[in-house]
């Protein structure tokens, strides 16, 4: 009733500020940092509930600074992870310089895995590999029926999922897109 309404609220809410003071936080590190930061990285949950805005900008790179400009590719980062929407779960990693770009000579220790809802998957892994190896059933649930037979059918992108300004399209727009 009433009360497991306000309770979600209030969920919600804290969710938020939480998000809101690690993002400082975090940009504050990587200010400090800026000397061996070469570009942010978008990172969102592996999970069935990660909006379409997050799951299409998943591993992207982005530079450093305001306003963050796409590096070799067009999602904008627009208010950036952790704040592009409400309750947005994803958030930024540094991608250092290597040991050899700072002057050192070694090799890189190699990340391993990164975590999804269904346990650790490869570093390399993003959003839409880690869909694809999904089951049918977890596809339509997390673009919606339509969309996931578009993407499956190759009648769409995983990146035309969003507009050239980065906001999500319509099932309705892309089947226009695609030309059905």
């Amino acid at each position: 009733g009433v009360m497991d309404l306000s309770r979600t609220s209030a969920e919600r809410l804290v969710r938020a500020s939480v998000q809101t003071a690690a993002n400082a936080a975090r940009e504050a590190t990587y200010a400090d940092n800026a000397d061996i930061i070469k570009a942010l990285q978008w990172s969102a949950t592996l999970d069935t509930r990660t909006t379409e805005w997050c799951m299409v900008r998943d591993g992207l790179t982005y530079e450093t600074v305001e306003p963050h400009k796409p590096i070799d590719h067009d999602v904008p980062w627009l208010e950036g992870p952790g704040k592009l929407h409400w309750g947005c779960r994803s958030t930024s990693v540094p991608v250092l310089k290597s040991w050899r770009e700072m002057g050192v000579d070694m090799d890189e220790i190699p990340e391993t895995s990164r975590a999804s809802m269904d346990g650790k998957v490869g570093a390399d892994t993003t959003f839409e590999p880690w869909l694809k190896k999904q089951s049918r059933a977890r596809q339509d649930e997390v673009l919606g029926v339509a969309k996931a037979d578009l993407w499956r059918r190759g009648r769409i992108q995983f990146r035309d999922l969003l507009d050239q300004n980065g906001r999500p399209l319509t099932t309705e727009e892309l089947r226009a897109k695609s030309g059905l």
